[in-house]
Formats: C-alpha cells, sequence, structure tokens
C-alpha cells in the first residue's frame, strides 16, 4: 500500500512538471512573436510601421510660433496631435546606431501620400527599421485637405433645374469628373473662403485629382498696403474687365468661342483670345504674387473650355450649338467632364500648360483660367432663373469659359452671370463676345505639401502655408 502510494505521487510530480513545462514553452513562444510582431502608430494623416520594440519615439514636437527671425519654434509634447497639425516630413527623421561610429545616423525616410495630400506610410530603404530606432516626430501647425473632407458633411444633389440657396456650411456634395470623385461646394457656405498669394479666393471644389479649385474674390491689400475685408459683392470680386474676343474689325465666325481658337477648326488652339490675353495680363503683373507659388498650381487638372457641338458645324458661318447649350438649357444636367476627345484620344478642350502636363490641349502659358457653366450650375445656378442666394453671386456680371451658341445674324455667344432686374444672378448666354464684362481668374492648387490654417469662414479664411 505504502509503495503504490509513492508511485501514485511521482506520477502527480511528473505531470506537474510536464505541465509546467508546456507553459514555459507557451509563454516564451507568445512573447517571442509579440516582439517580432509587426504593430503601427499613427503620426496624424498616416500611420508608421514598426516592429516591437525596434522603433522608439524619442520626441514629439508641435509648432509654437515663430522667433524674431522668422524661424519656426516647437515645443515638446507628450502624444501624437489628433488634428490641427500636420506632419513636417522634411524636418521629422528616424535614425540607426551606428556599431562602427557608436552614432546614431539618420534614415531617408521615404513619404507616402494619396491623393488627398494624406500621409499613408513612411518607408526605410531597408523596408523594416533596425532594432533600437529612433525617431523624431515635428508637427506644424495646420489641416490637410484630407481632414477638411473628413470634417464635411458628403452628400449628392440631383435636381439641377431649380436655383440651389441653401446655407450648405459643413456640407460637401459628390460628383464625378475625368480624374474620379470630386467634392464641390453649392449654395450659400460659409465656409469656403481662402487667402493665397496676397489674393482672397472661394473653393468651387476639390479636382478628383486632389487638386483644389478656387475662383478669385479680391485683394487682400490695396495699393498702400493696408489689409482689405473680403468683399461678397461689387467691382472688387474681379481680377479685370474685358471682352471675350474683340471681333470688331472681324468676321463674325463660330471659331471665336474658343479661349484660344484657330479659324477653319472647331477645337484649334493657335490664336489667343482677346479675354485670355487679359487675363494673362494680369497673371504676369508686376504686383501678381501668384508667380512665385507656381509650383504650388496644379498642372493636371486644367480648364475645361467645351466645344462639342449638338447642331451645325462650329466653323465659319454655321448656325452652331454646342454641348453645353443642350445640357445647362434643355436638359438642366451638368457635367464636370470635358467631353470632347480627338482621334489620338486627346481632350482637345481642356486648356493645360504647356510642357507640363501630358494632358489636354497644353496650350496655356499659365496655369490659371475661368469658371465654367456646368461650375456654375453645380453651385446652384440656373439658365435665365434668378438667384442672390448663392455663393458665385457678386451682383457683377462675369464670363464663364463655356460656349453657348451662334448665329450668323449675331456674333459668338457665351455663358455668363447675368444682372439685371429679372436675372440677377442668373446663368445666360444673351451676350455676345463682344460685350464687356468682369473676369474672375480660376486656379488649381497641388495640395501636396500645402497645409492650410483658419476655418474657412468670411473673417478667418482658410491660410494657404
Amino acid at each position: 500500500m505504502k509503495f503504490e502510494t509513492i508511485k501514485n505521487k511521482k506520477k502527480i510530480l511528473l505531470i506537474g512538471i510536464i505541465l509546467f513545462c508546456i507553459g514555459v514553452t507557451l509563454f516564451l513562444a507568445t512573447s517571442l512573436a509579440n516582439y517580432r510582431k509587426v504593430q503601427s502608430i499613427p503620426i496624424a494623416s498616416g500611420k508608421v510601421n514598426y516592429i516591437v520594440p525596434d522603433m522608439n519615439i524619442v520626441a514629439i514636437n508641435l509648432q509654437t510660433g515663430t522667433d524674431e527671425e522668422g524661424n519656426i519654434t516647437y515645443d515638446s509634447a507628450t502624444s501624437v496631435p489628433k488634428f490641427g497639425y500636420v506632419l513636417n516630413t522634411e524636418k521629422s527623421y528616424c535614425a540607426n546606431y551606428n556599431e562602427s561610429t557608436k552614432e546614431l545616423e539618420k534614415i531617408n525616410n521615404t513619404i507616402e501620400y494619396d491623393r488627398y495630400n494624406k500621409m499613408t506610410s513612411i518607408k526605410t530603404p531597408d523596408t523594416l527599421m533596425n532594432k533600437g530606432t529612433k525617431c523624431y516626430f515635428y508637427y506644424d501647425k495646420g489641416i490637410t485637405i484630407s481632414e477638411i473632407l473628413a470634417s464635411k458633411e458628403i452628400t449628392t444633389r440631383t435636381d439641377y433645374s431649380v436655383v440651389f440657396t441653401e446655407d450648405t456650411t459643413g456640407k460637401l456634395f459628390e460628383a464625378q469628373d475625368d480624374d474620379g470623385t470630386t467634392y464641390y461646394y453649392a449654395g450659400a457656405p460659409t465656409d469656403n473662403f481662402v487667402e493665397f498669394a496676397g489674393f482672397y479666393w472661394r473653393i468651387i471644389r476639390i479636382n478628383g485629382n486632389g487638386s483644389v479649385r478656387m475662383i478669385y474674390q479680391g485683394k487682400k491689400y490695396d495699393e498702400n498696403g493696408n489689409k482689405l475685408d473680403v468683399k461678397t459683392v461689387g467691382a472688387e470680386t474681379e481680377a479685370a474687365y474685358s471682352m471675350f474676343s474683340n471681333v470688331y474689325f472681324q468676321s463674325a465666325v463660330a471659331e471665336h468661342v474658343g479661349l484660344k481658337y484657330t479659324e477653319g477648326e472647331v477645337h484649334g488652339t493657335d490664336e489667343k483670345s482677346t479675354i485670355l490675353k487679359n487675363l494673362e495680363s494680369w497673371y504676369s503683373g508686376e504686383d501678381n504674387e501668384l508667380k512665385k507659388y507656381e509650383e504650388h498650381l496644379d498642372r493636371e487638372s486644367g480648364f475645361c473650355g467645351d466645344r462639342s457641338i449638338t447642331s451645325g458645324t462650329g466653323i465659319g458661318t454655321s448656325s452652331t450649338y454646342y454641348g453645353a447649350h443642350t445640357r445647362l438649357v434643355t436638359n438642366k444636367a451638368p457635367s464636370y467632364k470635358c467631353p470632347y476627345v480627338d482621334e489620338s484620344g486627346i481632350q482637345q478642350d481642356l486648356y493645360t500648360v504647356e510642357n507640363n502636363t501630358n494632358k489636354g490641349n497644353q496650350a496655356l502659358t499659365y496655369p490659371v483660367g475661368l469658371i465654367t457653366a456646368d461650375e456654375v450650375s453645380f453651385a446652384g445656378g440656373v439658365y435665365n432663373i434668378n438667384n442672390t442666394s448663392y455663393y458665385l453671386y457678386t451682383g457683377k456680371e462675369y464670363w464663364t469659359m463655356t460656349p453657348s451658341r451662334f448665329n450668323y445674324s449675331y456674333y459668338p455667344r457665351l455663358f455668363h452671370l447675368y444682372e439685371n432686374d429679372d436675372y440677377n444672378g442668373a446663368l445666360n448666354a444673351g451676350y455676345t463676345v463682344d460685350m464687356a464684362m468682369g473676369i474672375r481668374p480660376v486656379i488649381n492648387l497641388n495640395t501636396v505639401k500645402l497645409t492650410m490654417t483658419g476655418s474657412g469662414t468670411i473673417i478667418d479664411p482658410y491660410v494657404i502655408s
């Protein structure tokens, strides 16, 4: 009996030892797996992948302002900011310890972005960081386009036959353009004001390629250098005053509806229209700061001067109706797409900058154009219906770059914003190209490396930095 008791105790002890060993093995295996497991940490508008504990965040620094010499100053923080700051990818860096030199050496990081300037990852030459990598993150004040989108309600519109006057602050509308999904402002938003390059602007839309299309809203400073308030109505909202095409001493032909045109061709770009000459004169003027920021102006989006034809030939004295007349007058169905494509697959009516892109006609000297009639329709304007309550209304008449029709009895006609007793703020095509009206330049901002401060309101506009 005693022997059997001792034997049973040995069995129990042996089983206990086996279970203990199994437990230790599982613990070590789990710990090792956790040690090598790839994890990620958010770093504001993106994340970096790392293997625990390969990466150590040594310092997080937030912009606090500038010193007396204008240099940006930073202060340390205990956590990554979630909003209102953008990672400074040029100043931020990681470093590995070099066993030979006994010093930390910077890693040349590769920053990857999506089309809205949202940083998706930081990559090192070796893909993964070495054990003991130390990272120093610097954040500048600002918000990215992706953060603006994230803060808005996104919705759609389907009826463009009635004017749109709703207060749409905090809201964007979704549609499609040639590059994908575009998000546009419509109605009466109070949060699409921008200050950039010495001028005030209003955002029309975020293009499908992620660039931001803006229309001129006035000067930031007067001739004496005094800061001006943002104007929403009046001549101050226009950069210049011009005919579309000076045809007084020429034959009245359909080709003059082009921002650039070639007589004898529907989609030619040999000659500059009068309005394009005046637009270029404004852009290249000595007091225009836009030229200093040309690297931030997008060359891919372009400006659509749609000369697609629904009837007629578009050449000479042939009575002609253009595609936008059918879309906007008859069908009330605007489009952000530039429809005409030639036999070689080029959008010949998409005006882009020469030698700067493979898209469009490459017919422009400078990256500046005009608003289209379709963009006015998306914003809330309707053909021959009064609307003084949407953001494109200024109380002044100004040109779009969209052809409407031509009849030999009259000069060619393009769409414009109308202003009289019956049709204030209406989309119209009653004036011919020899009439003088306002010019409101339109630009496209390339948002890579650009951030904004402010809230977009008239008293606190977005400031491009």
